[in-house]
């Protein structure tokens, strides 16, 4: 009996198909995996002798929309405008960095200017304590500032 070349290769397909079909079944049927157990929560632990900062700042002014400026620096003694960083206008809420706290005399603040055209600038200082060398960023604590601006 003779049988055709694609007889042949139709023999040959059929177990390479049937092996796809068992391993493509065997794939999509692996079971779902069970949840590990859940890990504690993490507790937040403020460093012995750290100074604590807000996480954010909240600044507004009347009217809106005033530059904010953050982190003023003092320069020899002097809350100098242009050392802080810009963050934006009026109302805006800011998250604190680190560099953004000002130390004079061991004492840790963050200066906050605000400023708009035909008014007055106003500065805030924010104290923080005593300096300690470190600084931890208490969760939740939020500063809201809140300034009037006037006219000259």
């Amino acid at each position: 009996m003779k049988t055709s070349r694609n007889a042949k290769k139709t023999h040959i397909l059929i177990p390479i198909f049937a092996l796809l079909v068992i391993v493509t079944s065997a794939l999509a049927c692996k079971p779902t995996p069970t949840p590990g157990p859940t890990p504690p929560p993490v507790t937040l632990v403020k460093p012995l002798g750290a100074t604590e900062l807000p996480e954010f700042l909240v600044i507004q002014t009347d009217p809106p929309g005033a530059t904010v400026e953050v982190g003023i620096q003092g320069v020899n003694g002097i809350a100098t405008s242009g050392t802080g960083r810009i963050v934006g206008v009026t109302p805006i809420k800011v998250g604190v960095l680190p560099s953004d706290v000002s130390v004079t005399n061991d004492v840790a603040s963050i200066m906050v200017q605000v400023t708009m055209n035909g008014y007055i600038p106003h500065m805030n200082i924010e104290g923080l304590g005593t300096y300690a060398g470190i600084y931890w960023t208490k969760p939740g604590w939020t500063i809201t500032i809140q300034n009037t601006l006037s006219r000259p």
